[in-house]
Parts: structure tokens; sequence; C-alpha cells
């Protein structure tokens, strides 16, 4: 019998996924004296809140990599933002079982609350990367649409305006690499449209223009600034993402064009076997969180501008549910008794019945990567190399945004796909499905 939580399969994952992190990994950077700050929502907290995340976690017990000096921005940036959707989703959804009792919406917002206030501090005192200052204020425009007051609000939009600012600021377009410009497009769109901004922006059209001027010879994406060099499979689907959510800020008809070219070459060409990931001819493929989510959210909005008259919106919508049903029907099947055994410590714990040093001997973290064997369909969930926490929670807020409804069904701008594309995607995912 299956795990249920909240009645939706796909809400269900990501709130195993982020239990499982919150729980389990050391890979974090806790709030010592939580039980004594100002604050009164931190110090009703049952548990050591985690202020930031280290990006790669090693072991069983997911503890932090000796290469990591420092809490990564990008990898909290992403956590804030699937804390913050959690907040803002779970009221809608009736919790259907006792195990959803450690589930609590004020603890997810706290929790995110407390890792945005650090952001923002550390990025006044320290260094930090534009992918970083990106997560950042993405991260903060899905808190403030968490339902918190008005009031707290206003404690947090100066920062979020002056981070905003700062990140917009005239910058070499020469010197970002294309992800880099990907990230900056997806931040300044979620900042905009939280303050409902409408008109075109210049700032962001230029950036999409060279990102959009970055095609080589085989039609996709530069890795950087010039060459041939392709950047990866994955990143090719979070910056077509990227553009596509920054299209009602730009509203040219030519970019949307542009961006439904790039993705037919990225069909045709994964169809040819031209890249690992998507090669036709090997007996594995696999996916990194990064590359699943990337996908999903991609596909996602590439049905939300496809043509309503012809029948390519149900097509890619039917692909996505039925990839998610597989991936998270094997996930469920391999890890229903590990979570359980997890759930069983976390009430024990918070009931100050168990301590740290008893939990358990559980792999319920998505893992470095998937792979699906072929030519008989199964999923390897083998936990070797070191988990990408950032990754995992960019995984979650990717899947939280297919619960959408305004994103999944808004009405479409009325691109229509080449029948050799559509035919491709649906091959390409047939294949994926063993179907």
């Amino acid at each position: 019998m299956g795990l249920s939580i909240t009645g939706n399969p796909v809400l269900d994952f990501v709130i195993i996924q982020t239990t499982s992190i919150l729980y389990l990994s050391e890979a974090a950077l806790p709030l010592i004296k939580w039980q004594h700050s100002e604050d009164a929502s931190l110090r009703s907290m049952s548990v050591q809140p985690i202020a930031a995340w280290y990006e790669k976690a090693a072991g069983t017990r997911m503890k932090k990599t000796s290469k990591a000096d420092r809490p990564c921005l990008k990898t909290t940036g992403f956590s804030i933002q699937v804390l913050s959707r959690l907040a803002a989703i779970l009221p809608d959804y009736r919790l259907e079982s006792c195990l959803a009792k450690p589930f609590s919406n004020m603890e997810w917002k706290t929790t995110a609350a407390l890792q945005l206030q650090y952001c923002l501090e550390y990025q006044k005192e320290y260094t930090c990367t534009r992918e970083e200052l990106a997560s950042v204020l993405e991260g903060g425009a899905y808190f403030l649409q968490s339902g918190i007051s008005p009031d707290d609000a206003g404690d947090y939009q100066l920062g979020l305006q002056s981070l905003y600012d700062n990140l917009s600021a005239e910058i070499d377009t020469l010197r970002l690499s294309t992800m880099e410009l990907a990230c900056i497009i997806r931040a300044i769109s979620a900042w905009q449209k939280q303050n409902n901004v409408h008109q075109r922006s210049g700032f962001l059209t230029s950036l999409v223009l060279e990102v959009l001027n970055r095609k080589n010879r085989s039609g996709l994406f530069h890795y950087g600034i010039d060459g041939f060099s392709s950047a990866s499979m994955g990143q090719q689907f979070f910056i077509l993402d990227a553009l596509l959510r920054s299209y009602t800020l730009i509203q040219l008809d030519y970019v949307l064009e542009e961006i439904f070219e790039f993705f037919s070459n990225l069909y045709q060409i994964a169809y040819v076997d031209a890249f690992d990931l998507f090669a036709f001819k090997r007996k594995s493929i696999s996916y990194t969180a990064f590359d699943t989510g990337a996908l999903l959210t991609c596909l996602n909005n590439i049905a939300r501008y496809s043509a309503d008259q012809s029948d390519q919106k149900a097509v890619i919508n039917n692909i996505i549910d039925s990839f998610l049903e597989f991936l998270i029907q094997s996930y469920n099947q391999n890890h229903n008794q590990e979570f359980r055994k997890l759930l069983r410590w976390i009430f024990l714990y918070r009931e100050g019945k168990a301590q740290i040093k008893d939990k358990p001997y559980v792999r319920t973290v998505f893992p470095k990567r998937v792979r699906l064997m072929y030519p008989r369909l199964e999923v390897d969930w083998d936990r070797k190399g070191i988990v990408n926490q950032g990754d995992i929670f960019f995984l979650c807020s990717s899947l939280l945004s297919l619960l959408d409804e305004e994103s999944r069904f808004s009405p479409a701008a009325g691109i229509k796909l080449d029948i050799s594309s559509l035919r491709s995607l649906k091959a390409l995912f047939d294949f994926f499905l063993g179907q």
C-alpha cells in the first residue's frame, strides 16, 4: 500500500524530498540558539531550524563535503522557493493521513523566512555570483506570495528590491555564460511578476535577445559567450524555460518563434543520437534531479504556448503526466518503507523520545542520478556519488510549478510545432517509457 500524505502523488513526492533533506542532511548551517530568538515563530519550532545549505552532501548521513567552505546561496535560494511554495499550496489540500503531522505550514514559512534573511545579510558582506543572487531573488519573490502579512512583507521587500537593483544594473553580457544569463532572466521575470509589472522590460528584452543570439552550428545554445560548444542537455531545457517565463514581459512574436525553433532543434538532435544523455543506441539513459526538473518545466511551458487548435498541447501534457507517473511510481515502490521508517523517527524525535544519534539508516533523498535500463524497462536508484542538494530543491520547485493551474492552463499564444518535431518528441518519450 502506497504512502499518501495529501492525495496528490506529485505533491507527496516533493514533501518527501523536502522532509528528507530537512531531517537527514547535515550539510547545513543550523541556527544554534533558536530557542532564545526574539522571533516567537522561531522559538516555537520543535526542531533546530536551518539558516542555509551547503551545495553538496556525501554519505548516507548526507554530511558536508570537504570542499564546501561556505554555505551555498544558490542552493538556499531554491530551498526558499520550495518551502514558500509548500506553505502557499498545502492549505488547499486536505491532509489524508496521520503521517502528515510533521508537515506544518508555519514551520515551512518560518524556515523560509530565516533562510531569506540569512541570504540577504550574507550577500551584503561577501562576494556572490550572479547565479546565487538570482536564486535568492527568485526565492524571495515566491516567499512574498506565501501568505505573509503586509507588515512582515515590508521587512523583506526593501532588501529584495535592493538585490533586484543590483542584479539588474548594467552588466557586461560578454562576461557571462548562457546559464548565468538564464538564471538572471528567471529571477527578474519572477520579481517583476510579483510586483505586477506589465509593461515591456527593455533590460529583460536585451538579455533574452543576447541568449537567442548564442546559437551554434547544431542549432543549440552555446555553453559560453562564443565558440561551438553546446550547453548540456539539462541546461538547454533550463535556458528555454527561462526564456518562456520572460515572454509576457517581452511580448515579441520573434522571441517566441525563435524559442520554438530552438525546441525543435533540440529534439531533432536528440532523436538522431547527437548527445549522450538522450542517445538511442545506449542501454542506459540517465537523469540528474536538475535534468528532470528542467525537462518537465520546459515541456509544461511549451505546452502552454502551443496552438490550441492542434492536439500537440494534449500530447505534450500526456507525455509529462506519463513520465511523472512512471518516475514517482518507481520511487515509491523502492522507498515507501524507508520513508515510513524516517517518519516514525521524526515523530519520536519531535516528541523528545528519540535523539539525533537514533536517526535511521534510510536513503530517501533523490540520488545523484537515476538510470533507465533497457531493453527491459527498469529504474536504477543507485546511491553512488555525491548528492547535489541544490538540484533536488530545484526539482521540487519545478514539480510544484506543474501544480500551478495558472501556468498549466493559461491562454495559448498560438505557436504550432511542425509535425516532424512533435513526432520526434513523442517517439523520444515513448522510448523513455518503454511504450
